[in-house]
């Protein structure tokens, strides 16, 4: 407060050199204050400043990571594209664009099912329900190793290999990842090994059933000794062998080739067990394995393909021969449901490794420990059992444990029918 100057001089006087104090120290506290403010506001600058520098570092990383990212996809030859949750196209690389024919501005923002349309194996199409992209969708399956033909912009058709894996934010799917291979070249040489396959294996069975005949009128026309008898048989039985394997060949060559047609006729299944498993005998009395086929119906009447379930049953039953130990065992049942049969095969033999497990049903493919134990075996039975269940609307299945022995289950329908367009 400024001081009355109607008071006295001498008070008058003081009470100016008061007021004149607490001025001069209002000064200094204002001017700290304002120093501290100027420090502070220096302090803000230079943070500012520090974190103007860090975020043009980080946006230097994402732009450099980003660049990194671009040319990863832009480099890698299969083909990719992502979708959010409700299957509309996000990203796509150039190699998709290439294989589809579509460009980046044709197939963002659009739904992948209207823009890639897609056909099994046959050329049939999928509907979208069944469609690689929609079941990750909708469950969260992850599909790895699937083949399809895609259908390009000008309408051409090629075959393909797709991995799609869904992606999750917060323990919900918001979309999915898929990758794709364009395997023309890869399908072109297996028609051609195919074709090679089934003109060699034509030519084969010719001179081998020559062999057989001629063994056969020789035992029963000409006295032989005991030991030319045993020659003689076994000359048979390789050549029985041999045609047992030109004709798995020939399958396989007309599975691969789309050429295996299926013919539903009316089949005494229990019977047909029964006389496969009596062409085994030998091979079952060598080993001195014990083989149990008493839990089953007494007739099973079905409408099926004979060659198809031959297919099967010789598979099953003749690895369970072949990889079970000497004095093992192996036991088969059949039984019936309202619409289907089930036919299991359990034996007690070497049995197949953990590991390898997921891919016993592939061609070629045999089990590290049946490879030591039998060395001559071929890989494709178990492929074509598996491939002739699904040409009858079947399921194969099994579970194995190594040293223990395996059990093989197929369900097939009691009538199997032809699809509309088959036949």
């Amino acid at each position: 407060m400024i001081p009355d100057p109607d008071v006295g001089e001498k008070e008058f006087s003081t009470n100016l050199k008061k007021y004149a104090q607490a001025l001069e120290q209002e000064v200094a506290d204002r001017t700290r204050e304002l120093s501290d403010r100027v420090a502070e506001l220096e302090d803000a600058r230079k943070a500012a400043a520090n974190l103007l520098e860090d975020l043009d570092a980080e946006r230097e990383k994402l732009a450099i990571s980003k660049a990194k990212d671009e040319a990863m996809l832009v480099s890698i030859g299969d083909g990719l594209i992502a979708v959010d949750a409700d299957a509309k196209i996000i990203r796509i690389n150039s190699s998709a664009n290439r294989m589809l024919g579509w460009t980046d501005d044709e197939m963002i923002g659009k739904s992948f099912f209207s823009v890639v349309p897609i056909e099994d194996e046959q050329e049939k199409p999928i509907l979208q329900k069944d469609d690689p992209i929609a079941i990750s969708l909708a469950d969260g399956t992850t599909i790895t190793g699937l083949i399809y033909h895609y259908i390009r912009k000008d309408g051409t058709k090629f075959p393909v290999a797709i991995t799609v894996s869904r992606v999750m934010l917060n323990d919900k799917i918001v979309g999915a990842i898929e990758v794709f291979r364009d395997i023309s070249k890869e399908k072109e040489l297996d028609r051609e090994k195919n074709e090679f396959i089934s003109i060699a294996s034509h030519q084969m069975r010719t001179p081998l059933t020559g062999i057989q005949w001629v063994v056969e009128r020789f035992t029963k026309k000409e006295k032989l000794t005991p030991k030319g008898k045993e020659y003689l048989e076994d000359i048979h039985t390789s050549a029985k062998q041999l045609i047992g394997l030109v004709d798995l060949l020939l399958n396989l060559s007309r599975i691969e080739a789309g050429r295996i047609g299926t013919t539903p006729e009316p089949l005494e299944f229990i019977g047909f067990i029964k006389d496969f498993l009596g062409e085994t005998v030998p091979l079952r009395d060598k080993k001195k394995l014990k083989l149990a086929f008493e839990d089953h119906p007494p007739e099973l009447a079905v409408i099926t393909d004979k060659s198809a379930i031959r297919n099967i049953v010789q598979s099953l039953v003749s690895n369970a021969i072949e990889y079970t130990q000497d004095g093992g065992s192996i036991a088969i049942t059949v039984k019936k449901s309202a619409s289907t049969f089930l036919m299991t095969v359990q034996d007690t033999g070497i049995g197949i490794p953990r590991m390898e497990q997921s891919h016993i049903f592939e061609k070629f493919v045999r089990a590290s420990n049946a490879k030591l134990y039998k060395t001559d075996g071929t890989g494709i039975g178990l492929y074509i059992a598996a491939r002739s269940t699904n040409l009858l609307g079947g399921k194969i299945w099994f579970e194995s444990e190594e040293n223990k022995g395996s059990t093989f289950h197929v369900e097939l329908p009691l009538e199997f029918k032809l699809k509309e367009g088959e036949g």
